[in-house]
């Protein structure tokens, strides 16, 4: 499974920029979409920020790194450990609707448990 965000993208000549100043500005969004991955892990992100020097663009597509700050948190057994952890990211441009489609890392489902 790969979780799939999509967000109002108004394309204009700089398209690097526009996708680094549109993830600025939804970092939230993007704690919540990292999130779903680690959640079978207890963990949470925060701190999520864009590496611009790890954008490639080609065509309508392009990948990104992410660097964020991984939170796994129990108070009843006393954890509580930040580790900074990096992603990569795989985004698509559709001109025509103007929109971007960031895509997370695959995530394997769970089987089926045996009886």
């Amino acid at each position: 499974m790969q979780d799939v965000w999509i967000f109002e993208f108004p394309t204009t000549s700089n398209e690097r920029e526009q996708v680094l100043k549109l993830l600025k500005e939804k970092v939230n969004e993007l704690e919540i979409f990292l999130s779903f991955h680690f959640k079978s892990e207890g963990a949470v992100v925060e701190e999520v920020k864009a590496l611009p020097d790890s954008m490639t663009i080609k065509g309508d597509s392009g990948t990104l790194i992410l660097e964020y700050e991984l939170i796994h948190f129990n108070a009843c057994l006393d954890i509580h450990e930040t580790n900074v952890e990096k992603l990569v990211i795989q985004f698509e441009i559709d001109r025509s609707k103007e929109l971007l489609k960031v895509k997370g890392p695959e995530r394997l489902e769970r089987g089926m448990d045996e009886i």
